[in-house]
This record gives structure tokens, C-alpha cells and sequence, in this order.
């Protein structure tokens, strides 16, 4: 009866287009006994949020055919939609580990190394797992999920500039003498600290909006072209914030594009070679979390789980 039901809706998709009401602006897995969908009125700037079920049983013949496609892989891939993202099994040690290392990477930047005639922090070996992270996140748990990681890195990256910016300041005991060479290490330029939270913010979004716009147009397929794509979209311009906002009139320009674009060649480098791993490990997840989750991007999706769309 369900699978009927949508092969008539996709039919009266294709061929009425007059009915079209509602466009998919996104999916909403907080609810434990039933996906939202959060629809936009076709010609109208509205948002409205829908239950899944309810556009099952009257709705779906006002849908476009992508729609009806979305919501039917919605449903086959949690049948029984019951999605907590707390009772995960594995998406928060990833959360963790990808704050853990966000912070590792902000450390190792203290240093700087030289890669083929450039200069650059010691960071630039850690951060590019960031984005195989988030890649994951948002291809096994979707959207909103890799968007709650980005957050929570975010908020323990300037809860963490700020203590270590205390710590500094703190007047040493007369018996110890490693108080320059502390600050020398962890009080960093604030230039530095700005470029750096504000790049990984927007490059973070940007490769995981990419990554799972291209998962509902390319139906779930193409796992590895689409995260090097947006690797290497997210990378480039998170590399183009920080070195501009870090970096501009202290060195050449010149020099600043060569390390825009050593900085996004390891990166995207990083995420070719270990690719067979990502996609292994990624294949892992589906299967044990029983989750494959199709989400489109959003700006309401941007922003922090306490400013969310209420019923």
C-alpha cells in the first residue's frame, strides 16, 4: 500500500505539475517517533513543518517528483523512524574526536614548518581530518547532525582561546622561568586566533552543505567524488579566510597565494589517500547505525539548536 502509494504520487508528479504545493526544505530527525519535514509554500517565503506520516497519508501528490524520492529513502532507510541522534552508537566519539583534534590542530599551529619553501603550522597535518570527519557525519547522519559537530568544535575552540588567553596573562611564580617561552607558544596573535575560528567555521558549513546537497542529486551515489569536491571547495576558501585575515600586509601577496594553495593541496591530498579507509568506515556506520541520511542544506540549518523551527 506505501510503496503504491508513492509510485502514484511519483506518476501524478511527473505529469500534473499544476498540484505542486509544497518544495522540501529540509528534515528534521529530532523527534523521536516521527520525521518533520520542514516544506516551503510553493510562491510564498514560508516555512511550515509537516510530519512525515501525515504527508504519507494526504500530502504527497502536491510534492515534485525529487520530493517524493527524498521522502521515500527517508522512510526505507528508518522504517520504523525512530531516530535519536543521542542513542547513536558511534556519533559521539566522532563529535569528540573531531573536537579533540580541532583543538590539537589550534596547538599545532603554534609551530611552523616548512613545506616546500613555504611556511606553514604545524596544524596543516591534523586539520584535513577534520574534513573526513565531517564528511562522514554528514553522510551516515545527514545535515543537521554534521551541523551540531561544527558547533560543538566551534564553541570548545573559543572556550579554549579564552583560557589559554587567562592562563597567559596569569602572573607566574617567581619560581618559574618558562613564562616567555609559554607565551611564545599559546599567546597567540589574535589575527591568528580570528582567522582561524572564523575559516573553520565557514569552510566546515560550506564542505558539508556541498557534500549533502550533491548526495540528494546524486542519489546517494558517488560517495568519493562528492567529499573531495567539497574538500576542495570548503578547504580552498577556508584557506583563502584564514591566510587573508591572518596573514595580509605582513607578507608578500604572493606569497599568500602559494600558501592558499599548498594549504588546499594537502588537504585535498589528505582526503584522496585515505579515501578507501572514509569509504569503508563510512559503509561501517550505515550498517551498524542503520542510518543512510538524505538532508537537504539549509540556512535555518546553520544556526544553533536552541533558535530551531518550533511546532
Amino acid at each position: 500500500m506505501f510503496l503504491k502509494s508513492f509510485s502514484s504520487s511519483l506518476r501524478e508528479s511527473l505529469t500534473l505539475g499544476a498540484n505542486y504545493k509544497y518544495k522540501i526544505h529540509s528534515l528534521d530527525y529530532s523527534n523521536e517517533q516521527d520525521i518533520s519535514v520542514i516544506c516551503e509554500l510553493m510562491g510564498e517565503s514560508k516555512l511550515i513543518k509537516l510530519k512525515l506520516q501525515e504527508i504519507i497519508n494526504n500530502k504527497l501528490q502536491f510534492f515534485e517528483a525529487n520530493d517524493v524520492l527524498m521522502l521515500s529513502k527517508a522512510v526505507n532507510d528508518k522504517k520504523n523512524t525512530n531516530y535519536v541522534m543521542q542513542e547513536q552508537k558511534y556519533y559521539s566519539p566522532i563529535t569528540i574526536a573531531f573536537t579533540v583534534l580541532l583543538l590539537l590542530s589550534n596547538i599545532a599551529e603554534t609551530k611552523i614548518c616548512n613545506f616546500f619553501g613555504f611556511a606553514v603550522g604545524a596544524g596543516t597535518i591534523i586539520f584535513p581530518l577534520l574534513y573526513i570527519l565531517s564528511d562522514v557525519v554528514t553522510e551516515v547522519y545527514g545535515f543537521t547532525a554534521s551541523r551540531k559537530t561544527i558547533w560543538t568544535g566551534f564553541c570548545y575552540t573559543i572556550l579554549y582561546s579564552l583560557f589559554i588567553y587567562i592562563v597567559c596573562l596569569l602572573p607566574p611564580s617567581e619560581h618559574w622561568e618558562d613564562q616567555i617561552a609559554f607565551e611564545k607558544i599559546f599567546l597567540v596573535s589574535p589575527r591568528i586566533v580570528a582567522g582561524s575560528i572564523i575559516s573553520y567555521f565557514i569552510g566546515e558549513l560550506l564542505n558539508t552543505t556541498i557534500i549533502a546537497f550533491l548526495k540528494i542529486k546524486l542519489q546517494g551515489r558517488y560517495f568519493a567524488i562528492r567529499a573531495i569536491f567539497s574538500t576542495l571547495v570548503g578547504s580552498l576558501l577556508e584557506s583563502f579566510v584564514f591566510v587573508y585575515i591572518a596573514f595580509f600586509n605582513r607578507i608578500p601577496t604572493s606569497e599568500l597565494l602559494g600558501m592558499i594553495a599548498l594549504l588546499t593541496i594537502v588537504k585535498v591530498a589528505y582526503e584522496i589517500i585515505v579515501m578507501p579507509i572514509t569509504i569503508k568506515f563510512v559503509n561501517y556506520l550505515k550498517q551498524v547505525e542503520g542510518l543512510n541520511v538524505y538532508e537537504k542544506p539549509s540556512l535555518i540549518g546553520l544556526i544553533p539548536q536552541f533558535l530551531k523551527i518550533k511546532n
